[in-house]
């Protein structure tokens, strides 16, 4: 079987997993209850976004692939994927106390 792309090229995707940086401007909206839908479709955009990733190197892995190709695959995918599934409801319950907060503020 041919390889999708040379184990060179497989280099390149590691730059899939620079979604790092995006996590503080996020995080800090978040704690200040601004622009909820923005950052909620954004949160979901990048689980999506990598779980679709981390889908192609499973399949690699089944088509036979080399190792080079669902490993550039599979890591970013999933090592990027998985923390922000788990965090997803922790940013929901910041923007739900920050209503709350609102909400409370507004009652004094």
């Amino acid at each position: 079987m041919q390889a999708w792309w040379t184990e060179q090229a497989s280099l390149w995707f590691v730059l899939l997993a620079v979604s790092g940086p995006l996590v503080p401007p996020l995080v800090w909206l978040a704690n200040r209850g601004r622009h909820r839908q923005g950052v909620m479709r954004t949160w979901t955009g990048v689980i999506v976004t990598y779980s679709i990733i981390t889908a192609a190197g499973a399949i690699a892995v089944l088509t036979g692939q080399p190792k080079h190709v669902w490993i550039a695959l599979v890591y970013p995918g999933f090592f990027t994927a998985a923390p922000y599934a788990a965090l997803y409801h922790v940013m929901k319950n910041k923007y739900t106390e920050s209503e709350l907060r609102k909400a409370r503020a507004r009652d004094l």
